[in-house]
């Protein structure tokens, strides 16, 4: 269902703006029988800057984290929150119903909750004893009894 992570990728890369690694959101993934849940941290992002979508079977969060303006005063000596585009993808199985997947962003963590079909839940067969065959019990011909004859074996007691 998901992207291998390659630890090679978040490696800092010396070439971009402050000598370390763009900013790339922290993922958990939860599932259950009926649903996969997703929470990605975004702190400082708002929801018109994050872009949800879904192609094929890929699932694909996108979106930009800002640089808060710098105050005239004074400037920053060290800076260690990364900013800038990201993007995450991840490989959707078939059972997921796409199309109604919810998003909400609340308190800078990202919740996406991706429903499973009907048909991947598990559910449950009831086992039956194959020896466990109905017997026919003959109806009773006159009034009071079997017709003269002994109740046929397996039958209830008759009640008077």
């Amino acid at each position: 269902m998901l992207t291998r992570w390659n630890p090679f990728n978040e490696l800092w890369g010396f070439d971009e703006p402050w000598g370390g690694a763009r900013f790339q959101p922290a993922v958990d993934v939860r599932e259950d029988e009926n649903m996969v849940n997703l929470k990605v941290e975004l702190p400082g992002v708002k929801p018109e800057d994050i872009k949800v979508e879904v192609h094929g079977n890929t699932l694909t969060i996108s979106g930009e984290r800002s640089m808060e303006k710098e105050d005239e005063a004074g400037g920053y000596r060290h800076v260690e929150r990364r900013y800038g585009s990201f993007t995450r993808s991840f490989t959707l199985p078939d059972t997921i119903e796409s199309d109604k997947i919810d998003a909400q962003l609340e308190h800078g963590v990202l919740a996406l909750r991706l429903p499973k079909s009907p048909k991947a839940r598990p559910r449950a067969i009831s086992v039956k004893s194959a020896g466990a065959e109905k017997r026919s019990v003959p109806t009773q011909t006159t009034e009071g009894g079997n017709g003269g004859g002994k109740r046929p074996e397996g039958a209830p007691p008759e009640r008077r």
